[in-house]
């Protein structure tokens, strides 16, 4: 005979009895405007899945623990999950938006982006080109083509990422556009990129065969702008360079050597960083 089987209920327990008092749910309590908040916000500050990649990336090379990398490398886990609070993912959201604009609709019609265009129609790719003035042969407005940011990557450094565009001016035809949102208050104060930005856009310099980049700082409260020119930091480049290296060198060998202890970006245990990071027990049980 089918049916539950009761065996893990003890001597005088019911099922369902009279005197049971159910909870409800926390949502029927609710107002309707705390429960579309509370809705939204949960759900965009689900920590963002992130498939594991071998390959680095030069917006991560400023902030990377040569040591922490290593370890990470070592364990090779299949997915990362980067905590994303509520706050900066819009921010982030709102820049990438930012970014969109500017490049298909300002620097593209202006003339001075150059690279590879997508039609969102058909997918036809028209290459190494200023924004096309004409429409694309599907018959699609040219105000559908979007541009494509151009991607590096180099097997022999296992670097991979993209840049903003390359913008090319009678003075100048080789320079990269790197794009930076801040809010309003930090924008007015900006007068040179930071040593992160400057060490980011020098890789895709690098990669890219760039002389210089074109640093737009945009205030993501009202869009206003400005623009830095600054020449690549070849060596601020060799520094990463030297970085990955080591830390592949590490990995060859299977030990964590002095060189790279060396480039441990903690003095000690007890800093705020140490505390937090996942690697903290092998870390400091290598010796200094």
């Amino acid at each position: 005979m089918g049916g539950f089987d009761w065996s893990g209920m003890s001597k005088g327990e019911t099922r369902g009895a009279a005197s049971e008092k159910k909870e409800e749910p926390g949502w029927v309590s609710e107002e309707h405007d705390e429960f579309i908040m509370r809705s939204v916000t949960e759900h965009l500050s689900i920590p963002e899945k992130k498939k594991f990649d071998d390959y680095y990336h030069p917006s991560q090379m400023y902030d990377m623990c040569a040591v922490a990398e290593y370890f990470l490398r070592v364990m090779r886990p299949p997915y990362l999950l980067d905590e994303f609070p509520l706050k900066l993912g819009l921010m982030a959201a709102a820049g990438t938006r930012a970014h969109d604009h500017f490049q298909n609709n300002v620097l593209g019609p202006a003339g001075i982006l150059f690279g590879d265009w997508f039609c969102i129609k058909c997918g036809t790719v028209q290459s190494e080109q200023f924004r096309p003035a004409s429409d694309c042969k599907c018959g699609a407005g040219n105000h559908l083509l979007k541009y494509l940011e151009p991607q590096i990557e180099d097997h022999d450094d296992k670097v991979r990422g993209h840049g903003d565009g390359k913008i090319v001016i009678p003075s100048y035809p080789n320079l990269l556009l790197e794009m930076k949102s801040k809010s309003l208050e930090t924008w007015k104060k900006i007068r040179t990129p930071s040593k992160k930005e400057r060490l980011q856009a020098s890789m895709y310099m690098h990669y890219l065969k760039l002389d210089a980049c074109a640093y737009f700082f945009i205030s993501r409260d009202d869009y206003q702008y400005k623009v830095v020119i600054e020449e690549r930091n070849d060596a601020l480049v060799s520094e990463a360079r030297l970085t990955i290296h080591t830390i592949e060198d590490a990995l060859s060998t299977g030990k964590c050597t002095t060189d790279l202890i060396c480039m441990r970006r903690c003095a000690d245990n007890t800093t705020a960083r140490s505390k937090k990071c996942p690697f903290r027990k092998q870390c400091w049980a290598v010796r200094s």
